[in-house]
Parts: C-alpha cells; structure tokens; sequence
C-alpha cells in the first residue's frame, strides 16, 4: 500500500474521492514520511494519513486502495470483463508516455486514471486540473478468439 507523500498529496486534493471515504471504527496508526497512518478495521481495511493522531476521525485523508479505485472506475464505466479494464489501464498508462514516470505507485496509477475517466481531471503541478474525458470503456474493442 503506497504511503508515500506524493500519493498523500495526490488523494488528500482528489476531492470527489474524498467524500466517498468510509468510516468504521478501530484505528491502528503508525508513521510514515512524518504522516500518522492509520488503518480502520472492520469488514474492509481503509488506509488514512493525518498529521495529528488525535484528528483520525475528522481531519485525516483517505488513501484508496488499489481494488477501491479499481472498484471505482470499473462499475463507471460499465466495464464487462476484468480484462477489459486491464486494456484499459495499460493504454492509460501508454498514453501518459513519459509522465506515467512521475507515478510512483500502482494506487498512483490507478487514482489519476479514476480521476481521469471519472471527473476530467488530470494530476499536474500538485492539483488535479480538468481536462476532457475520453470514454475509452467503450472505444477498446475485445479480440475475438478463435
């Protein structure tokens, strides 16, 4: 699971992400990169970060998983096959050429491309910044097999 800055940085502004974050009880934190993080338990794990343990509940940023924001873009899109949306993500990630570079992470790569398909934004000079939306969901065209 990335904990790094950037992907803090990266989710703490991905605001429509942020008001999908779940809430359960049960905190479990540790520090990373000067970030508490903390891991609610219960049904499902959700990682967040905040700078002051005592703001778990109320001033912390949710850091998706990578099957959230796979879970995310994939009932957007209407996705029909799990190997579809690996089409999908890998000719995201080709299209970024030498940017996808900047990306650090799995969870980075699938965050800017849930960002992308799903609110027109891209990540650029630490800010989400709109852009258009390409529905590539139905653009891709599976090979028939014989």
């Amino acid at each position: 699971m990335d904990t790094s800055w950037q992907y803090i940085k990266m989710s703490e502004k991905a605001e429509e992400i942020q008001t999908l974050r779940p809430t359960e009880p049960d905190w479990i934190t540790n520090v990373s990169y000067g970030w508490h993080i903390a891991e609610l338990t219960g049904s499902k794990k959700h990682i967040f970060a905040t700078s002051h343990p005592q703001d778990v509940a109320d001033g912390s940023i949710w850091l998706p998983r990578q099957d959230q924001l796979q879970e995310m873009v994939y009932y957007h899109l209407d996705c029909p096959t799990p190997r579809l949306m690996i089409e999908l993500i890998l000719e995201y990630a080709n299209s970024l050429g030498v940017k996808s570079i900047e990306l650090g992470s799995m969870e980075q790569l699938w965050l800017a491309f849930v960002m992308k398909e799903k609110y027109g934004k891209v990540w650029h000079d630490e800010k989400w910044e709109p852009t258009e939306i390409a529905q590539h969901c139905w653009a891709v065209t599976a090979t028939p097999t014989s």
